[in-house]
């Protein structure tokens, strides 16, 4: 019982207490101080910062706090917008960095003191204003249709001024263009909005500084793409007893790419000339250009290839040869062989491919000149072209004959 007598005497406090303050309020309604933070300030006459080649730093905090005095229910009613405060740029000679300006108190709420009026300034941050010139650069992003592919992008005008805070000017080292292509098959041409890009490629925002002109006209021609052999072209013949065994180009197809807006349809595109008679080695790589003919340029290359050329030099080897006799019905003969070593002359690749068992010495019986010892020459059959026996005495055989 005396804990809900205690309840109820607390219940009753409060609402004496709140009686007590209405009455306060509604009827004495005294006066009180109060601080209402950050209204905010308007700047007028402004120009006066263009005239001064100055410019207001962005991101500043303008605005004040007030100290105000005034009945409890007009403080607490007061909003900030019902007060007007102007920082007359015109009154002041401005110059870079800090720049302390005073406030005036144009209007505010009736019956509202403000206690600070007369002590109110902003801190304006002021930089000087520059320009100057930068790059247009285009930025492509995806790609074109298979088949095609998007060449240089042109920008017109290929260059802009930037203007504003130095601090913000002075980062700026390109103006981009930034166009996207989604399977494009034609010429592009549209007009682009340009943003400022610092070196790193980080935008820098157009609340800070100025472009003009702020957008540029972007064409980007499209080109077809085909694939064209590589015609390796020659002058000269080699020299220094060497054989050409191989010429190849690496790569042995180049990509050639043309404007859609013309026709074109090359199936080889030739190399400059090579003089084989400078060629000293037996294997020689060289760099060659190609010729590129009107309206095509090559695509993934730099406008060469690389030419390989393998070549071979004279060789002596000694080959055992069969003996194959012939014409002998008149002659019972004794060879004491019936093969012999002959030397064989020729360009290398050739040689290394001679096969023995192809090869013989014909030794023709009706040469003879009657019994006993004789000496003669044979013929080597199935040599093949260019390869040679400079040895002629290897060719004779010594042979005994007796009538049969």
């Amino acid at each position: 019982m005396a804990k809900k007598n205690e309840i109820i005497v607390k219940i009753t406090c409060v609402i004496a207490a709140f009686v007590l303050w209405l009455y306060i309020s509604n009827t004495e309604n005294p006066s009180m101080d109060y601080v209402i933070k950050n209204v905010p300030v308007t700047l007028v006459n402004d120009d006066r910062l263009q005239e001064s080649d100055l410019a207001l730093l962005p991101n500043q905090d303008l605005s004040v706090s007030l100290s105000v005095k005034g009945t409890l229910a007009e403080v607490y009613s007061s909003k900030k917008d019902q007060f007007s405060i102007v920082a007359d740029l015109s009154y002041y000679a401005l110059k870079k960095g800090e720049n302390k300006i005073p406030v005036i108190l144009k209007s505010s709420p009736n019956n509202i003191q403000i206690l600070n009026k007369d002590n109110l300034y902003i801190t304006l941050y002021l930089d000087d204003v520059v320009e100057k010139t930068v790059p247009v650069k285009v930025s492509l992003s995806t790609k074109v249709k298979d088949g095609f592919e998007n060449f240089s992008a042109v920008s017109k005008p290929d260059s802009v001024v930037v203007s504003g805070a130095a601090t913000y000017v002075d980062k700026v080292a390109y103006a981009e263009a930034s166009v996207k292509l989604d399977s494009f098959t034609y010429d592009l041409n549209k007009k682009v909005t340009l943003t400022a890009k610092e070196a790193n490629g980080e935008s820098i925002s157009d609340e800070y500084i100025t472009i003009k002109p702020s957008n540029v006209d972007v064409s980007v021609p499209i080109n077809v793409v085909k694939t064209a052999k590589v015609n390796i072209k020659t002058t000269g013949e080699l020299g220094n007893n060497l054989n050409l065994v191989s010429i190849t180009s690496n790569p042995a197809e180049v990509k050639y790419a043309f404007n859609v807006s013309t026709s074109v349809n090359v199936t080889e595109i030739d190399t400059e000339p090579i003089d084989l008679s400078k060629v000293k080695t037996n294997t020689a790589v060289l760099k060659v250009k190609l010729k590129t003919g009107d309206n095509i340029h090559f695509v993934d290359s730099d406008g060469t290839v690389t030419v390989t050329i393998k070549a071979d030099s004279m060789m002596s080897k000694k080959f055992s040869i069969p003996i194959s006799v012939v014409n002998d019905s008149g002659y019972t003969y004794n060879l004491g062989i019936t093969s012999k070593e002959i030397t064989l002359q020729g360009f290398e690749s050739v040689i290394n491919k001679i096969n023995n068992s192809n090869l013989k010495l014909v030794l023709d019986m009706s040469k003879a000149k009657g019994e006993g010892d004789q000496t003669l020459s044979c013929t080597l059959e199935n040599l093949p072209d260019e390869v040679s026996a400079p040895n002629q005495d290897e060719l004779n055989i010594k042979v005994n004959l007796t009538k049969k």
